[in-house]
């Protein structure tokens, strides 16, 4: 939904799901609110009031009323409630899965093997940031390895959604502690580019936002980011100071990774971080270059996919993989980076 110049709504989408106080979407994001009974009528297209959420708008695209089944309000009202994510990641929708959707489940198991491979001496309880957590995907993984999460995350949807799902709602809350801040080599504030709210393409990056608008092919379309905010700061070693020292940080901030790494000064055992190739292998060289400073003799591997595995047999040092990550023909890969201490 849009905005027009007389302040009133423009709607993007053709089914709402109409409040006694809000128009929601099917996806249950507020779209604007309406105290009391609602009555409204914009550009001829009725939205119809009502006192419970039970109501269904006709869309402003099509003029026809669009049918919704009895499962897809009841996942918009759980939606409404912010109870949808606390169900999603309970074992009652593990039971779900494993009736309805065997491939998720195995692809999650496939994924956890991965990392209980790749994070050599990871035992239950140690500490993983988690940066650029987004809706807390990576997050739910690290959660079931049994570590204890600092998801980092600047947009406050995606706050919202890490909340519901692993701290309301519970009796006894999951090890996860939300830190609502982007990271950069220094504490402050900088401008954040939205795609739109939620949105794991949201970045601090001008040149990923700038290659995003004019490229269509990356994600089926231009991505406009019409909208920026500012967003507050910190640092990696800020983050340690106050949390402790992780075994593993996961770096995934949409282009702005070398930028995160430069606020790190002390050793990890492992860190990974995303690529964008062919644009940002630049970048992942500064990376390279940094995590050398910080410890020199690392080494490095890198994943196209976690349910496919790493994809070098043997980590290799730096200027082998240098080398390697330069003929990389993929479009996206995980950088994944064992400190010398952590090779022992």
């Amino acid at each position: 939904m849009s905005w027009n110049n007389r302040d009133q709504p423009v709607f993007n989408a053709s089914v709402f799901i109409v409040f006694p106080d809000c128009v929601t979407d099917l996806t249950g994001n507020h779209l604007f609110a309406c105290p009391g009974k609602i009555s409204m009528d914009y550009s001829g297209k009725k939205v119809l009031g009502m006192e419970e959420a039970t109501e269904v708008m006709v869309s402003p695209h099509s003029g026809k009323s669009a049918g919704v089944s009895v499962k897809t309000l009841l996942l918009a009202v759980l939606r409404r409630l912010g109870i949808y994510r606390r169900l999603k990641s309970s074992c009652l929708f593990d039971f779900y899965l494993a009736v309805t959707d065997k491939r998720r489940i195995e692809n999650r198991r496939k994924e956890l093997e991965f990392y209980r491979r790749t994070l050599r001496g990871f035992k239950p309880q140690n500490l993983i940031f988690d940066i650029g957590a987004n809706i807390g995907e990576k997050t739910d993984v690290f959660l079931r390895l049994g570590a204890r999460v600092i998801a980092v995350e600047p947009d406050p949807t995606g706050q919202e959604v890490l909340r519901q799902s692993y701290l309301d709602f519970r009796l006894v809350k999951k090890p996860v502690v939300i830190v609502g801040k982007a990271v950069s080599e220094q504490a402050g504030w900088q401008r954040m580019w939205v795609d739109e709210p939620g949105s794991a393409l949201n970045s601090l990056s001008s040149k990923w936002v700038d290659i995003l608008r004019i490229d269509p092919s990356r994600f089926g379309g231009s991505v406009e980011f019409s909208r920026a905010r500012e967003v507050e700061t910190t640092t990696l070693d800020e983050l340690i100071k106050r949390y402790g020292t992780p075994f593993y940080a996961k770096i995934d901030v949409e282009g702005y990774e070398a930028t995160v790494l430069s606020g790190l000064n002390t050793a990890i055992p492992f860190v990974s971080f995303e690529v964008n190739l062919p644009q940002f292998r630049p970048e992942a060289l500064q990376c390279i270059d940094h995590l050398e400073r910080v410890a020199k003799g690392g080494k490095y591997n890198y994943a196209r996919d976690c349910l496919t595995g790493l994809a070098l047999e043997s980590w290799l040092p730096k200027d082998s993989f240098v080398d390697v990550l330069s003929r990389c023909p993929e479009s996206s890969v995980e950088v994944f980076w064992m400190s010398p201490g952590a090779q022992c």
